[in-house]
């Protein structure tokens, strides 16, 4: 039975709803604020210096291989005008999330979908965004908000034949390629596939239309030329970035590869670098890729199948509707009966969520890395819901939508548990250690995960240590080397009294703290203060 097409159900969903949408996701981001707002992810740390060194006038510095450009300069925008870099970070967050309340309130109507429908995923968007501005401080939800823009350009009426659309899109591109790096290879995937179903759909032969393809890759290319000589001046050769060729060097290699001379502890690559990664880049050594040797190749394999199997995980976080919605639709678009019900939108929004994971399949994946998919099947989700709402009558209609909008954030408000005053002890702390006005660099027997938040919020660059498998000895060099000022000394409560770190003599080096902060000894190991610049 095909959907419903009357007025009554299609009714255009008034812009009340997106104003109410808004209006929650603003209540919601600021009563949670307070309980939220600590939470500094390891990415966060290189975007926030980053952010620093625009605002500065930085800018070779701030030019980057790994992280991406749109989001840092932004906050750096705030930065100028004295606003706190991480509160200007969620600002922005806060901004990027009501654009994708208004791109999808725009894709609901370009699809029709039952107000309803409409109604109550607006609903719960806000809820799912609140999620994600404290989740991932940089970048993501900014990549969102430009690809909801591309999907509907190219959703548009008469799109292969309107020129202005063309460049529209490619600018749009652009953006999303700033946003996240990943963006630009997922357009040109996904458009070249988009062109082919609307030829297919027009029936005009698949590869009709080049012109359109090349157009808006132009229009990217030539906007996204700046960024690439930039790219050039820093690291002497021509990309776009540098964070394929690292992470796919780390996946199959199970590890970073340093210069020849760097050994045990990792330095930052600049004098005022939280830490070393900021730009992996300045201390990354050889990069291996796939075709070096037959087992990096089956390396790359098996790290491929494991990431396959992750993929269903990750979008069982997101929703446990989406795999269902994904192959549902998958028949139903080969299906000649379900065609006037998956028309060539649907097919588009269907390869979005195909093509999105593509690239994560070589690599790892997260929740993050395929927030797109939350989108596009809301959309294709709905539909199925209005086809079934033939079949169903109103209450149980009304309870499978309910559940549908609600499986979107089960898992946020599970994991909003975890996140409250996440950070908060480290950020109590950093105001303790600055506190005793210390200055230089810093080594820890701490994780990566504190340690960056902790140099940042201190401006003491830390000394990272991928691997603790060498002697005391050994580290009392690799600090005498660098002139590490201080080494941070994490303990438990009932290891406190008899920790202690002695020189090369035998005699131990002043601590600093006096057991004034709760599970940390500072110990001063060089009195030399590097100021080079």
């Amino acid at each position: 039975m095909a959907i419903d097409t009357t007025q009554h159900t299609f009714r255009k969903t008034g812009f009340a709803a997106l104003l109410v949408s808004i209006l929650l996701f603003i209540v919601l981001f600021v009563v949670s604020y307070p309980y939220y707002r600590y939470y500094i992810d390891p990415d966060a740390v290189a975007y926030l210096t980053i952010a620093h060194r625009y605002a500065t006038g930085d800018i070779l510095r701030a030019v980057n291989g790994l992280w991406s450009p749109f989001h840092p300069f932004l906050v750096s925008l705030f930065m100028r005008h004295g606003i706190d870099g991480l509160f200007a970070a969620h600002i922005t967050n806060a901004i990027a999330c009501m654009g994708i309340i208004t791109g999808m309130f725009f894709m609901f109507r370009r699809f029709r979908l039952d107000a309803f429908i409409v109604t109550t995923l607006m609903a719960v968007l806000p809820v799912f965004l609140v999620y994600c501005v404290y989740m991932q401080l940089f970048d993501d939800l900014w990549q969102i908000v430009f690809l909801l823009a591309y999907l509907l350009i190219i959703c548009s009426r008469h799109f292969l034949t309107t020129w202005w659309k063309w460049i529209l899109c490619g600018v749009v591109g652009a953006l999303a390629f700033f946003a996240k790096t990943y963006s630009f290879y997922f357009i040109v995937l996904h458009l070249a596939v988009t062109i082919m179903l609307l030829n297919q759909a027009q029936g005009k032969p698949l590869f009709a239309h080049v012109k359109t393809y090349a157009a808006v890759l132009l229009t990217m290319l030539v906007i996204m030329l700046p960024w690439i000589y930039l790219m050039h001046l820093k690291y002497g050769t021509w990309a776009i970035s540098n964070a394929g060729a690292i992470n796919g060097s780390w996946t199959i290699t199970g590890h970073k590869t340093f210069k020849e001379g760097i050994n045990h502890l990792i330095p930052p690559p600049y004098f005022d670098s939280p830490y070393s990664m900021e730009d992996p880049s300045i201390n990354e050594g050889h990069l291996y890729t796939i075709w070096q040797s037959p087992q990096l190749f089956f390396m790359q394999c098996a790290r491929s199948g494991y990431a396959f199997m992750q993929a269903f995980l990750t979008m069982g976080q997101l929703s446990f509707f989406l795999v269902s919605i994904l192959v549902a639709t998958g028949i139903a678009v080969f299906s000649k009966k379900m065609q006037a019900i998956f028309q060539t939108d649907h097919k588009i929004l269907f390869s979005a969520s195909l093509v999105i994971p593509v690239g994560y399949l070589a690599m790892h994946f997260e929740p993050r890395y395929i927030w797109l998919m939350v989108y596009t099947s809301m959309i294709l989700g709905g539909t199925w819901l209005m086809l079934l709402k033939n079949y169903l009558t109103p209450r149980p209609y009304y309870l499978l939508v309910a559940l549908f909008a609600l499986s979107y954030i089960t898992y946020p408000i599970y994991d909003m548990k975890t996140l409250l005053n996440k950070g908060k002890d480290v950020y109590i702390e950093a105001q303790e250690i600055n506190k005793l006005h210390l200055q230089g660099t810093f080594t820890s027997n701490e994780s990566e995960n504190r340690c960056p938040v902790t140099a940042l919020l201190t401006h003491m660059p830390y000394y990272s240590i991928e691997h603790f498998d060498f002697s005391h000895q050994v580290l009392l060099a690799e600090m005498r080397r660098y002139r590490v000022n201080y080494y941070f000394f994490y303990f438990k409560p009932l290891d406190g009294q008899a920790v202690d770190l002695r020189d090369e003599h035998d005699h131990s080096f002043p601590e600093l703290t006096k057991n004034t902060i709760p599970g940390l000894k500072i110990f001063l190991v060089d009195p030399y203060i590097n100021r080079e610049k």
